[in-house]
């Protein structure tokens, strides 16, 4: 039996970089070491505040060591068909096979969206779902949402890894007007 070629994706903004967020990686480094992923995709999406596309890669490589993990850019679209559209084409720039997209659902996420004239509510994996590809489901770690970690250092302190903290306040991240 031949094995299939699965990349493991995981889209978000990034701002910061939390233990959330490193739960679901951690897990897909987990199935890159078991063979069930042979790549990993990380899709950064276009908030150029409070960090810019570059500052959220090294931020990332402060903590994640390994270079088989891809980093990739996603701009904003309004529109969900054209926005899915480009990711795939992105996704497929830089790999082939089947794309794994890997998440969690937040209440905060969701949104009434239309994708291919169907009308919908929830999360944007629902797309993902609809189109066929594979989607795993983390539970949200601690339920860690990076919204109240930017406007409470504490709470940032306590969900963020010491040299992200190190290097959020080095970029004056905690300060910047969103």
């Amino acid at each position: 039996m031949e094995l299939k070629y699965n990349n493991g994706i995981f889209i978000g903004r990034f701002q910061p970089l939390h233990n959330g967020h490193i739960n679901i990686i951690e897990k897909m480094i987990e199935d890159y070491y078991d063979k069930k992923l042979n790549n990993i995709i990380i899709c950064i999406c276009d908030t150029p505040q409070p960090l810019n596309y570059e500052e959220r890669i090294e931020m990332f490589k402060l903590y994640f060591k390994q270079d088989f993990i891809t980093y990739i850019f996603m701009p904003t679209f309004n529109n969900c068909d054209i926005w899915y559209d480009e990711l795939i084409k992105r996704l497929y720039n830089v790999t082939k096979g089947n794309l794994i997209f890997y998440g969690h659902q937040k209440d905060v996420d969701k949104r009434k969206y239309t994708f291919r004239n169907i009308k919908y509510t929830g999360h944007y994996y629902g797309i993902f779902e609809l189109m066929k590809h594979g989607v795993v489901y983390l539970s949200n770690y601690k339920n860690i949402n990076a919204r109240d970690l930017k406007c409470c250092r504490k709470n940032a302190k306590l969900n963020i890894p010491e040299q992200i903290y190190i290097f959020l306040i080095k970029h004056n991240f905690f300060d910047k007007k969103i």
